[in-house]
């Protein structure tokens, strides 16, 4: 049996002007040295109920993930959308299905390349930085785009920080506080992640 709370799922659809300007996690190898930046809607929250991890420790945890300023997700469309049409965001991976790990591995399997992130700007423990399933995306951007991006998204009262880059080494390595939290092949990382 299967057991999972209850859930609202709202599926929506309006018309595509230009289907190649389309947003994916794909990271094309010819933009050089991209940023990988996570734009925050839970305003620093790293809320573990009814995530991936809480199951795997057979929790369900306290506090869910929520959206808990409707303007913040108005203001986040906005973002993405000016920043797209702009041509400055190069790839897009949602968050909270999974959290940040996940939609980082995602990105590393879609591109066979590895990344090394850091969660030196995230403001909580290892786990909850890498599996909170708060609402957010991580956008690339070319990295002389970076700081521009980060600075617009904080204006438009978004959290939003590089969290790392692309790597030739097709290692997936992520560092927190000085220490390395993963060292992996992507090939075997994505060998496990298939196994579950």
């Amino acid at each position: 049996a299967v057991t999972a709370p209850i859930s609202l799922v709202v599926s929506a659809f309006a018309p595509v002007a230009d289907v190649r300007r389309t947003l994916t996690p794909w990271l094309p190898q010819d933009d050089g040295v991209l940023s990988l930046v996570l734009v925050d809607l839970a305003g620093g929250l790293r809320r573990l109920g009814g995530s991936a991890l809480a199951q795997v420790f057979g929790q369900l945890g306290n506090k869910a993930p929520d959206l808990d300023d409707p303007q913040r997700l108005a203001s986040f469309f906005a973002f993405i959308q000016h920043h797209a049409k702009q041509g400055e965001i190069i790839a897009y991976h949602d968050v909270a299905d999974g959290g940040l790990f996940a939609a980082l591995a995602e990105m590393a399997f879609a591109n066979h390349c590895g990344l090394d992130i850091t969660l030196d700007g995230i403001a909580a423990g290892t786990l909850p930085a890498l599996f909170a399933e708060e609402l957010g995306a991580v956008v690339a951007v070319r990295v002389d785009d970076a700081a521009a991006l980060v600075r617009a998204a904080r204006d438009a009262g978004l959290a939003a920080g590089v969290v790392g880059t692309r790597n030739a080494t097709d290692r997936v390595t992520i560092m927190h506080r000085g220490s390395v939290v993963l060292d992996e092949a992507r090939v075997d990382l994505q060998r496990a992640w298939s196994a579950t």
